[in-house]
């Protein structure tokens, strides 16, 4: 069985997949979700995804997991904003 776990760069998130990863007998999966691509957007400020993601990206390969990336943007502009 296959389980993705929410990876956003910080630690709660590096915490829990390398606990999951460690607990579990399944084969583990990050996703990220892109959001947000502006670097200063006068609604949402300053959007740091590629550092984010690039976090996310070290913790998976220290764990020996692959990262997924998923694009939400278009759904996030519509949808939240």
């Amino acid at each position: 069985m296959q389980i993705a776990i929410a990876m956003s760069g910080g630690v709660d998130s590096s915490v829990a997949a390398a606990l999951l990863k460690e607990q579990s007998d399944h084969q583990i999966f990050g996703v990220f979700m892109k959001n947000w691509s502006d670097n200063q957007a006068e609604k949402t400020g300053a959007c740091t995804w590629v550092k984010d993601r690039l976090d996310a990206l070290a913790v998976a390969a220290q764990l020996g997991i692959v990262l997924k990336t998923v694009d939400f943007e278009k759904e996030y502009r519509a949808l939240v904003l």
